[in-house]
This record gives C-alpha cells, sequence and structure tokens, in this order.
C-alpha cells in the first residue's frame, strides 16, 4: 500500500475478501484513505515464485471450463520489526485527487510532494495558509468496459469555455477549487462546470490506475461519472464447486499425494545422471517425504501411469448434477484425510415424523426424501475476473481478467472447508406442482424479467418453479436456522439443486458454511441435521412464509429490486446478506412457498394429501 514514494503501510485483509469485494480492481477503504487493489501480475514474490498451487481439483476445473492453473493468495505477516515476511497484495491510494473540505482547493496526488499520508490544503484563505486535512474526492470515470480511472478535472473545468483566456488556460496545479463537491471551477481563468453522477464524458483510453494509459478509445466512446461506493464500479466474477469423489477420496498424506503436488521434488528425480547419482536422488527425496525408497518409487510408477486419473471429459451443466449424485450416494470406507465426508439420516428422520401427530410434520414426511449430514466438505472458490459499470439496458459488460496486460496461466482460488445439511424433496410431488397452470404462469413473468434483465451466471440459472420454490424455501431456512441455532446467516451459503431432465431431476437444497481453514466449523451445523432439531427447523420457515410483518404490502408486491425480479420478498422474510445468496438476492418470490388462495396458486403443501 503506498504511502509515499518511500513509505508504505500494511493492512490485514480476509482471504476470501480477495476473492470478492476486496478482489483486483476493487475500490476499498483503508483506515485514512480508498485505495485500489492491483492485478494478480503483481503478486508474485520478489524471486519470481508463484503462490502456492491447489492441487486435484482437475475434475473441478474440467466442469467450471478453466484451463489456467488455480493457486491461492499470497500470505505475508508482519515480523517484530513490522515489516512483511511474505507476498502483500499490492494496493495504490484513489483516487489521485484530493479536496479541501474548507476552501476546496484540489489537489494531484499531493502525499507524494508533502511526503506524508495525511496531506493538508497549501491553499491561502483570507491572506493566511489554509492548512486544512484534505479528503479524496469521491467521483470517477467508469467504462463499460472495464475501465477506471480520475476524472480529468481540468478539461471538466473548461469544457464549456466561453472566451479565448478560458479555452487558452493552461493546465497548471493547484488553480482548480471543488465546490460542494459538484462544482469545478478554475480560479486561473473563472471557468466552471457541473459535474454529477450519471453525466457521460469522453473517455480517453484510460485504463486501470496502478497502469496508466492503455491504447487509445474511439472518441466517442464515453465513461460513466460515479461514486466510488457505487457498487457498479467493481463487481467480482466467482465460481465455485466442491470437490467430490473421486478426487475428495485422494490421501492427502499418502507418499504418492507429496509427490505429486511437488514439482520440484520430482524435476530432481528426472535428472539425467549416473545410476548412482539417482539413487542417491531417490533416498534424497525419499527421506524428505518421510518414507522409504520402495514406496518412493511405487509413487513415481502411479504418477507415470496417470495418477491420480480423474476423469476430466465433463461439462458446466454437468456440475450440479455431479454434486448431487455424489450427496445423495453414500461413501463407503471413508478416511479421516477424505474431503467429502456425508452421513445419511432419512431414516431417522421418517421414524422420527411418523410418531408426530401434528399436519405439517406428516406433510414434511412425505414432501421430503433424503436429509443428509455432510460432516466435512471442501470448496473451491475461483476469481475469474471482474466487471464495471452495466446499467438493465445495456449489454452485458466485459469481463477483465485478473491479470490485466500479461499472460500469467493461473487465477487466484481458494480452499474452503466447512459442513452443511442437504435436503431433498419428492420429485413426483414437485412435478405435480409445477403442472399447475397458475404456477407456471406465475413462473413465466420471472423468465421473462429475467431474460429482459440480460443478468449472467456460471453455471446459467434455469427459471422453474422448483427453483423458485427450493430458492425462497432455502432463504426461509438460513433465516430460521440464525433464529433457532445462532448461526449468523452471513456465515451461511446456499447451492440450489433444481433441473429436470430424463437423466436426472434434481430437487434439493444445500446449506453450508466454509471458510478458508482447513479445520473446519466444528460440526455445529451438521449437527442440527438431527430429526428432532431440523424438524422444528424446516416447520418454523413453512409457517413463517406464509406471514410476513410487512404483509399485505410485501405478499402482493408485482415486482421489487434489480429488474424487478422479486416479488413477494422483502427483508423481514426473504433477503439475506449478499454473501448468501449464490445469485445477489434476486429470484425471490415467498409466495411459491406459501401460496396464494386470492390467484388459486397452490402451495407444495396442498399438494399432498393425507
Amino acid at each position: 500500500m503506498n504511502m509515499n514514494n518511500k513509505q508504505y503501510q500494511y493492512l490485514p485483509i480476509r482471504l476470501s475478501h480477495l476473492l470478492t469485494h476486496c478482489s483486483v480492481g476493487a475500490v476499498v477503504r483503508g483506515p485514512d484513505y480508498l485505495m485500489i487493489v492491483q492485478d494478480i501480475s503483481e503478486w508474485i514474490a520478489l524471486d519470481g515464485t508463484a503462490p502456492r498451487e491447489i492441487m486435484f481439483v482437475e475434475q473441478i476445473k474440467a466442469t467450471l471450463g478453466i484451463q489456467q492453473a488455480l493457486r491461492e493468495p499470497p500470505i505475508a505477516k508482519l515480523d517484530k520489526h513490522d515489516l512483511p515476511d511474505g507476498t502483500c497484495i499490492p494496493a495504490s491510494r484513489f483516487p489521485s485527487w484530493m479536496a479541501c473540505d474548507s476552501c476546496g482547493l484540489m489537489h494531484a496526488r499531493p502525499w507524494i510532494d508533502q511526503k506524508t499520508d495525511k496531506p493538508i490544503c497549501q491553499g491561502v484563505v483570507n491572506n493566511r495558509p489554509c492548512k486544512k486535512p484534505l479528503t479524496q474526492v469521491s467521483l470517477v470515470l467508469v467504462h463499460n468496459d472495464g475501465h477506471i480511472n480520475d476524472l480529468d478535472w481540468h478539461y471538466l473545468a473548461h469544457k464549456d469555455a466561453k472566451n479565448a483566456k478560458q479555452k487558452q488556460c493552461g493546465r497548471a496545479s493547484l488553480t482548480l477549487t471543488l465546490n460542494n463537491r459538484r462544482v469545478i471551477t478554475c480560479n486561473k481563468c473563472g471557468a466552471e462546470s457541473r459535474v454529477n453522477p450519471g453525466t457521460k464524458l469522453p473517455y480517453f483510453g484510460w485504463s486501470q490506475p496502478w497502469i496508466g494509459y492503455a491504447p487509445e478509445l474511439p472518441i466517442e466512446d464515453l465513461g460513466e461519472v460515479m461514486e466510488v461506493n457505487d457498487t457498479r464500479i467493481h463487481r467480482a466474477v466467482t465460481i465455485s464447486a466442491l470437490v467430490i469423489p473421486p478426487e475428495s477420496r485422494i490421501g492427502r498424506h499418502s507418499v504418492v499425494a507429496q509427490l505429486y503436488s511437488n514439482q520440484p521434488l520430482r524435476d530432481t528425480l528426472n535428472l539425467r545422471g549416473s545410476n548412482f547419482q539417482r539413487e542417491s536422488r531417490k533416498k534424497s527425496v525419499a527421506e524428505k517425504l518421510d518414507c522409504d525408497v520402495a514406496q518412493l518409487e511405487d509413487a513415481i510408477i502411479q504418477i507415470e501411469n496417470g495418477f491420480p486419473n480423474i476423469d476430466t471429459n465433463m461439462t458446466t451443466l454437468k456440475l450440479l448434477e455431479a454434486e448431487y449424485q455424489a450427496i445423495l450416494e453414500p461413501i463407503v470406507d471413508l478416511k479421516e484425510d477424505e474431503d467429502f465426508v456425508t452421513h445419511h439420516v432419512s431414516d431417522q428422520w421418517r421414524e422420527f415424523l411418523q410418531h408426530r401427530n401434528n399436519t405439517l410434520s406428516k406433510k414434511l414426511n412425505s414432501l421430503i426424501t433424503d436429509v443428509i449430514e455432510i460432516r466435512k466438505l471442501k470448496e473451491i472458490m475461483v476469481f475469474k475476473g471482474f466487471t464495471r459499470g452495466g446499467t438493465i439496458d445495456d449489454e452485458v459488460p466485459t469481463i477483465v481478467p485478473p491479470a490485466i496486460d500479461k499472460e500469467i496461466g493461473w487465477l487466484p482460488a481458494l480452499e474452503l472447508y466447512g459442513e452443511g445439511i442437504f435436503i431433498n424433496f419428492d420429485n413426483d410431488i414437485i412435478t405435480e406442482w409445477e403442472k399447475n397452470a397458475n404456477v407456471m404462469a406465475r413462473t413465466e413473468v420471472f423468465k421473462s424479467r429475467f431474460a429482459k434483465a440480460n443478468i449472467k451466471f456460471d453455471p446459467n440459472i434455469i427459471i422453474t418453479p422448483r427453483f423458485m420454490f427450493l430458492h425462497a424455501l432455502s432463504h426461509l431456512l438460513i433465516k430460521e436456522l440464525e433464529i433457532q441455532a445462532g448461526y449468523p446467516s452471513a456465515s451461511l451459503k446456499e447451492r440450489i439443486y433444481a433441473s429436470i431432465s430424463d437423466d436426472t431431476s434434481m430437487v434439493g437444497i444445500l446449506i453450508y458454511v466454509a471458510i478458508p481453514d482447513v479445520d473446519g466449523t466444528l460440526g455445529g451445523l451438521a449437527e442440527l441435521a438431527k430429526p428432532e432439531r431440523l424438524e422444528k427447523i424446516i416447520s418454523k420457515a413453512f409457517e413463517k412464509a406464509r406471514w410476513c410483518s410487512l404483509d399485505p404490502v410485501c405478499a402482493s408486491h408485482d415486482g421489487q429490486g434489480v429488474g424487478l425480479l422479486n416479488k413477494a420478498a422483502c427483508h423481514a422474510c426473504e433477503l439475506l446478506p449478499e454473501t448468501s445468496c449464490f445469485c445477489g438476492n434476486i429470484l425471490l418470490d415467498r409466495i411459491f412457498v406459501k401460496g396464494d388462495h386470492n390467484s388459486s396458486m397452490p402451495s407444495v403443501l396442498d399438494m399432498i394429501k393425507l
């Protein structure tokens, strides 16, 4: 983090944030000023070493359509002298212009000239030095192709020049005043102009602030003036997948896995030399891997034969289907170092509900076919890039890759460890409900609006009645987990399995927690899959779907939010923190859970006759 020419400031940041709202190209707020995170070409160690590669994810890369290697962001810690030990993520102070809150005088990069991270105004007020603290201006120029930079304040002040003096005024520093953060005035010639968020201005080829000029854009290309806190300035594009068998079953501590993951050791073994030299190198490598030479030789043979022998002939379309099947299929002979550990409690669930006398519990016994405790899971989250700008009516903004102007060959990614609860629903009941004309008509409204909104997800969302039901119920369950179990909703995530096909019809919900820590979350969430606890959570979720504290307004809403892609969904009933919803709190409608007797739309529970 640049403070001035010679000093740096080191700020802690969570690894997960580096792939989301603090990722490459994001404008983030530090303790004293705003800054922008530089691209991954700057994430390399001084000796040229790239960050650690994530191994045994070939199946995931194939399903996500990724050719590059996946590497974790570098990690650094401050030593006893407050100097970094490791590779830091670089960021630059941005915006570069600062203004005086008192007199409005503007300064370009004043921290460089004043050699301090807290520069002061150099203007004069009433014949006295101003010396008031400066603050960064909050307006920047954004282009839909992913560019961002400071506004050209000199150009803005003189773009409506009225006389020859104003037209010929130079670009001397410390002659601009920004009044009320909206009117820019040249103190030298008197020219002024008003600038507001949303203003369209020519974009003259700026790229990213830490890079400088890119090839010039056509003069008719326009950028949009935005506040730095506008959510359109930066949207991280991430994709994720669960590590499932067979990759999840690879023993990480086995000799072959350790050798496969250590390219330098493999290179050592492949060096040419005499038989004596080769045997000597084998003994040295065996000692480093804490094994004997025979075990090492066996590992070498396995790698030569294609270890880890993962079938990568998969498509993105099969991503969720593969996870769904892996969750439903019991895993035999589980070992401690596996990354995907499930425990089926469906029989206990049915036996427990059979002894419940209330109507809702009996209907849930018919509706829910599988309850699975996922005691251990690993999620791979990949940062593919970011977008800037764009509105609902525009084309989809360009995705800017993590390495802006260099071929790096890898993408930032994280291994997230955790646990979860999976609930599967009866496909026949859901299919019968989906055929209802009123259910289909309400779904068509969402399909039409979603198509017009031009919003894309990876993998793409196919809007069906079962998807709308599962998504709305998932949010209700997460809110209930927060109330009954004390889990903060921001820590929970969802995966929706909803499809209709001849091969695999999916109708399930996975609610899970995953953090960048191999120890996971100590079993707190998976424990809630026990029938006596889960039945209360699910029952409450269905009951609370019937009435929101903002009803009847909420239930009768015909469209709200981005692209009007929510109906009966508000902060009191459906909306979650952005980190919890995989599609950004859209495509939500509580009516798909509770039904609507006024429009003769049944709920799923109405389809179950006792």
